[in-house]
């Protein structure tokens, strides 16, 4: 597959190149909204550690895993282990920390998995660094990361259109994405116009594939608040493997930078209402969903998941 023709941005030098990389970053960001960066100071032995950890995790029986609950007081986020199931198994399942989220301390893997947390600590800590320097201040207070494990389904039908993760804009300041090369699936659907009532009729989708050496940033809906839509936070998806397509599991490491939720958020030109981030996230959330509950999805089958997919709403929360 051919991996779509997006700018990669070199972090290294950062110090005596920090006004050609913001030009850099803010051209891709107007411009393309998905993006690489290189040169960003992680070393892929640190990278395929994550992975490896997440793996064990993933692997652990499914009745362990679901001890690690589901935090969802924690409006925004639903902390430790999910998963999205349909008669046919898992299609995705996922477990999401927040490091400075008192929550936590009940649902880290505990003595099955003891070099989990730790592990995964340190490498949210060199993701931290990352965006200290990307931001050039401390304003980026919060960190979470959503580790995401997709099984193989060599041997299992599925439809074409069947979707891994259903079409969404992050809601965050900005997402370092890892992905493992060889693994393809995730697409976007860039440009500026649009919308909820577009993405699904008309956009256009290109894949965003693992560039080795390279992170997969994008734009959330909080950094497109604050630039009064001069940043867009762009739809994606993860697809399904085509039939010539690798087969295997596919992971992903999602970091997510953040603001605090009291932090006051407004663009320059005022096109939006001061308010604090944890309103714009009340905004989204109260955006319909047609969701139902897991365990009525566990026994569809894969055509019904599909049209379940395709009722789902996409969209930014404030158009």
């Amino acid at each position: 597959m051919v991996v779509c023709d997006l700018n990669v941005i070199d972090l290294s030098e950062f110090a005596s190149r920090k006004l050609d990389i913001a030009r850099q970053l803010l051209n891709v960001g107007t411009e393309i909204e998905f993006f690489y960066i290189c040169g960003h100071g992680i070393a892929q032995t640190d990278i395929d550690a994550a992975f490896e950890l997440n793996k064990g995790l993933f692997a652990l029986p499914r009745e362990y895993k679901e001890t690690l609950a589901n935090d969802r007081a924690n409006k925004g986020f639903i902390l430790g282990y999910s998963a999205e199931r349909m008669k046919a198994g898992i299609l995705r399942e996922g477990y999401l920390s927040g490091f400075d989220n008192s929550r936590m301390q009940q649902i880290w893997p505990g003595r099955d998995h003891p070099a989990y947390k730790p592990g995964m600590v340190q490498f949210m800590l060199q993701c931290h660094e990352i965006r200290s320097r990307a931001s050039g201040q401390n304003w980026l207070q919060t960190r979470a990361c959503c580790n995401n494990h997709c099984p193989a389904v060599e041997g299992v039908h599925l439809p074409e259109r069947m979707l891994r993760s259903i079409a969404h804009t992050d809601f965050e300041i900005l997402t370092l994405l890892f992905q493992q090369v060889g693994q393809p699936g995730l697409e976007v659907c860039p440009g500026k116009m649009t919308t909820r009532a577009t993405v699904k009729s008309q956009g256009t989708w290109i894949p965003m594939d693992p560039k080795p050496g390279c992170i997969t940033c994008n734009i959330g809906d909080a950094l497109q608040y604050l630039s009064d839509d001069c940043l867009k936070s762009t739809y994606h998806r993860v697809r399904t493997p085509r039939p010539h397509e690798y087969k295997g599991a596919r992971a992903s490491m999602a970091y997510f930078a953040n603001v605090r939720n009291s932090t006051v958020l407004q663009g320059p030109l005022k096109k939006y209402p001061a308010l604090t981030f944890n309103n714009i996230l009340a905004m989204k959330l109260q955006a319909p969903t047609n969701q139902i509950e897991q365990k009525v999805l566990e026994e569809y089958s894969p055509e019904d998941y599909l049209k379940y997919q395709d009722d789902l709403p996409v969209g930014p929360e404030y158009e």
